[in-house]
């Protein structure tokens, strides 16, 4: 089942029967969703959404890792002219690559799930994902690299936060000089980037652990066999208020145990 929730922008001039059509209308792409498992209904999918504006929605999440990606800085619009609905623009990224209290690790999305995260469950949805990803390595590679070329233009944003902020709780975390941090950025980007790619190109050598709450859903990926590093956990237990995860049965996920399916784990308080 979907667990998504979604906010509706409406202008002074649409009527409650147009807000109630955009409710359906959405309700409508969420069960198609669910229910696409042949390549047919994939193309019937096709009628109501941009793939292709999805994909790259997916992509931007996956590869920056924004804290706030699905709760309160994702924005879909709805195209009177071709009847479809559209990931986008991209807003607000400024709790990604790290960026954000607790950091969390590049293995964990830091992010709850929405539409372009359950697409890319859909096998034929992931092959798009994966042409986009091979398409673009040489685009991919120049990211850290960027840091370097963009620096002076970080340092004024930093400033800029500053002169927002000033000594309130910003929900961002330093952990050093400027230097430190953009050091940490450039070693963040490395390591989200390469793991990212590296699950969306080789799903086979991975297992999606989706972390169940009574609001949403977040996802951490694990190499078949592997465990969860006990930093990890730590962050996952902080952001879901919990002391440890069970399964559904009640059962215990203890830390240390090696990971060997695709699994889904509860909050469970002692």
């Amino acid at each position: 089942k979907l667990k998504l929730f979604h906010i509706l922008r409406i202008l002074e001039e649409n009527t409650d029967e147009d807000i109630e059509r955009l409710r359906r209308y959405i309700n409508a792409i969420e069960n198609r969703i669910r229910n696409c498992d042949t390549w047919e209904k994939y193309q019937e999918l096709r009628e109501y959404i941009d793939i292709e504006s999805f994909v790259i929605m997916y992509l931007v999440n996956m590869i920056t890792n924004e804290t706030d990606a699905n709760a309160a800085s994702t924005f879909f619009y709805f195209d009177g002219r071709s009847g479809k609905l559209f990931a986008g623009p991209a807003w607000d990224y400024d709790r990604a690559w790290g960026n954000a209290k607790g950091r969390g690790s590049y293995r964990f999305n830091a992010y709850w799930d929405g539409i372009p995260e359950k697409l890319s469950l859909i096998p034929y949805f992931q092959q798009e994902v994966r042409e986009i990803i091979r398409d673009n390595q040489d685009m991919l590679a120049r990211l850290k690299e960027n840091v370097d070329v963009v620096a002076d233009k970080i340092r004024m944003s930093v400033c800029m936060e500053e002169i927002i902020y000033g000594e309130t709780d910003s929900g961002f975390v330093e952990i050093g000089d400027y230097d430190t941090e953009i050091a940490f950025l450039k070693h963040y980007i490395e390591h989200r980037v390469d793991w990212a790619c590296d699950i969306i190109l080789h799903p086979e050598d991975y297992h999606r652990v989706l972390i169940h709450s009574d609001t949403a859903e977040m996802t951490y990926w694990v190499r078949d066999e592997d465990t969860i590093p006990a930093a990890d956990l730590a962050y996952i237990y902080e952001v879901h208020a919990c002391d440890s995860l069970c399964f559904e049965n009640g059962t215990i996920f203890w830390d240390g145990c090696p990971v060997l399916s695709d699994i889904v784990l509860y909050e469970y308080m002692k």
